[in-house]
């Protein structure tokens, strides 16, 4: 899967590590399917999204920021920020 920039054109993509990418682009495949599609629903009926974060999971983003020497998965905090906007954008 290939990442869209943020914002289209209004914010040049910046170079990530492949691991961040990968990580990055599995959660926007669970951003895409399930988070997005789900949001309204969640918002509208005041309900948690059990869903959601049952799928962001499963994509291994809660490790994201971890350092590795502690199991996780080291990513930047550049990664870190892009993965928090994408999800605001959705949801």
């Amino acid at each position: 899967m290939t990442l869209e920039p943020l914002l289209g054109a209004a914010i040049p993509p910046w170079p990530l590590p492949p691991s961040d990418t990968e990580v990055l682009a599995r959660v926007q495949d669970a951003i895409d399917t399930t988070i997005a599609p789900l949001a309204a629903e969640h918002d509208a009926a005041g309900r948690y999204p059990t869903r959601a974060i049952e799928v962001l999971r499963s994509t291994g983003v809660f490790a994201l920021a971890v350092p590795t020497e502690f199991g996780g998965l080291g990513a930047s905090h550049r990664t870190s920020l892009e993965l928090q906007v994408r999800l605001s954008m959705a949801d």
